[in-house]
Order: structure tokens, then C-alpha cells, then sequence
């Protein structure tokens, strides 16, 4: 039965209608069209959610990963960085050859990360709906935002780097 506006208002008079034709018949579950695809769907929904989660968790520790090795490379180059500055390197010099550095890596980890999505893509198709296995708008989609988390959380420590003092640096070890 087809109707107008909210289906759930019309459960009780459908139920009328039902029980004037056979009043032996149970009606134990009443649900919409809506609610019915959505409990049909949710054995396939259930491990694309948790496929999506794993990945937000995986973009989450993969910045942080960026983050450390960062601060662990701006920290062992701080001498060098105070000499590029002492010899007149500008601030945004700095920061541009430090957030270089970390786009090489990631770049670098990105096209490992898509030789290993374009290899495995067949074992994921029976969990995608509406998207082909090797559809290049997502994959281009996935790389950029990967690359702009991965400059975000390489940001902190390049804008850190920035403020090395070149005196301090020089007599840094």
C-alpha cells in the first residue's frame, strides 16, 4: 500500500482493514518500506562502516607517524636549519624545504598505498555499492585528502623549525 505523508499513521486502519478480512491472521511486525531495505542492507553496510572507521583510524596514525618523523627530522637538522638561516634563508624558505621533505614521503607513501589499493581492489568490490572497484575520482579523492592531512601534520613542526634561532643552532651538540 502506497501513501502520503508518514506510512506509520496508517498501520492502525491498515490493521482494521486486515482483521475485518481474517481475524485469525497475526500481525506481529508492521514496518515501512524504508525501515525494511534499511534491515535488509545492514548485513552489507556493517563492514563498510567498519572499513571506514579503520581508514579514519589509519589517516589519524599516519599523521601522527608524519607529525613524529618531522619533529624527529627538524630536530636532528636544527643545526643545519640554523645555518641556512645564518647564510639568510627567509622563514618561508625554511618552512617550504621542510614541509618538502615531508610531501616527498608521503607522496612516496601515497603511491605505495595506491599500487597496494589497484592490487587488492578485487577482494573489496562485494563490499562496494555504487562505486566500481578502480574508480580514479575516488582514488584521486583519497590521495588529496592524504596529502593535505599528511601537510597539516607536518605544519606544527616546519612552523616550529621557522623560529630556530641561528646563534642557538650554531652551538647546538
Amino acid at each position: 500500500m502506497e501513501t502520503t505523508g508518514d506510512p506509520r499513521a496508517v498501520v492502525e486502519s491498515v490493521k482494521r482493514e486486515i482483521r475485518a478480512v481474517d481475524k485469525d491472521v497475526l500481525i506481529m511486525l508492521v514496518m515501512t518500506l524504508k525501515q525494511l531495505m534499511q534491515t535488509a542492507l545492514w548485513p552489507d553496510k556493517m563492514p563498510a562502516l567498519l572499513i571506514g572507521i579503520l581508514a579514519l583510524l589509519g589517516m589519524f596514525l599516519a599523521s601522527v607517524g608524519l607529525y613524529g618523523v618531522t619533529a624527529f627530522m627538524v630536530n636532528r637538522r636544527t643545526r643545519e636549519i640554523g645555518i641556512r638561516m645564518a647564510l639568510g634563508a627567509q622563514r618561508n624558505e625554511v618552512l617550504e624545504f621542510v614541509l618538502a621533505r615531508s610531501a616527498k614521503l608521503t607522496v612516496a607513501g601515497i603511491l605505495i598505498g595506491l599500487a597496494a589499493a589497484l592490487a587488492t581492489s578485487r577482494l573489496m568490490s562485494s563490499y562496494l555499492h555504487g562505486v566500481q572497484p578502480r574508480d580514479a575520482a575516488i582514488f584521486t579523492l583519497c590521495s588529496l585528502a592524504t596529502l593535505i592531512v599528511a601537510l597539516l601534520a607536518a605544519y606544527i613542526p616546519a612552523r616550529r623549525a621557522t623560529k630556530v634561532d641561528p646563534i642557538v643552532a650554531l652551538r647546538y651538540e
